[in-house]
């Protein structure tokens, strides 16, 4: 009922929280192997707190990594018709 009134269809809220979801593993892993490769080219990053000295070394990758994910997952939904 609530989403009559606001003029919200369901399937599309289901697919937002569908790709939330299935993206936090993701991320959570590019950032785990982010970190393993500044290990291995001797630029440890323990935390928050030094992090933000090497923060082009992360957060390069990890854009680049999610526009990448994100483009994948975009065509895949326009493959199965979930484009308008």
């Amino acid at each position: 009922m609530p989403f009559k009134v606001f003029g919200i269809n369901p399937k599309d809220i289901s697919l937002i929280v569908n790709i939330s979801v299935t993206f936090v593993p993701i991320l959570a892993r590019e950032l785990e192997q982010i970190r393993i490769s500044l290990k291995a080219k001797c630029l440890q990053v323990y935390g928050i707190a030094k992090a933000h000295k090497k923060l082009q070394y992360i957060m390069v990758p990890w854009l680049y990594s999610t526009f990448e994910r994100t483009n994948s997952l975009e065509m895949a939904l326009k493959s199965r018709g979930y484009a308008e």
